[in-house]
């Protein structure tokens, strides 16, 4: 299963956006995962990347995923950045 949250955007993203073929979140093991797809890596031409405590964490091989943590940055390309919250959400794999 897959699922995509958002609250509160209202017209701030409204000429931009990423494709399904970028990247995707999936819960698996009792965690959100990030997982980049060959249409968000670099050989594409784009930029996939988790940013934590000032950190970067990339992400430029296809299938390859990170453990999401409370307030990382999810980097998609040039222009959007999504903040992940999990606010204790249990859900079944």
């Amino acid at each position: 299963r897959d699922c995509l949250l958002s609250r509160g955007l209202g017209d701030v993203y409204k000429r931009q956006y990423v494709s399904r073929a970028h990247a995707n979140i999936q819960f698996r093991n009792g965690h959100f995962m990030l997982f980049v797809e060959t249409g968000g890596t670099s050989h594409s031409g784009k930029r996939t990347a988790v940013s934590r405590n000032g950190k970067l964490i990339k992400l430029d091989v296809a299938e390859m995923g990170v453990i999401l943590e409370d307030d990382d940055q999810i980097i998609l390309s040039k222009n959007v950045i999504l903040i992940f919250k999990n606010n204790d959400w249990h859900g079944n794999d």
